[in-house]
């Protein structure tokens, strides 16, 4: 995050991100190889660390197809 990763990938600033979102990925960083391959689900857990607008942010600038985004709008919503 110190390398503004999350800016260049997701469009998201590592200076807008919360104590409870840094702590959120990196308690997704040590578990995520105990979750099943899949690539929505991996990225619903992925997004689900950060906050309405930084999710909204990411799912634009990653240009996903209008399927897989309606459908990780949707489980992120829940």
């Amino acid at each position: 995050m110190d390398a503004n990763l999350l800016d260049a990938i997701c469009g998201i600033p590592s200076e807008t991100m919360g104590q409870t979102t840094v702590g959120a990925l990196n308690k997704l960083i040590q578990t995520i190889d105990d979750t099943p391959n899949g690539s929505e689900q991996r990225l619903i857990l992925f997004y689900g660390c950060f906050d309405k607008e930084q999710r909204l942010t990411a799912l634009e600038t990653l240009h996903f197809d209008k399927k897989t985004k309606r459908k990780l709008e949707s489980a992120l919503t829940k």
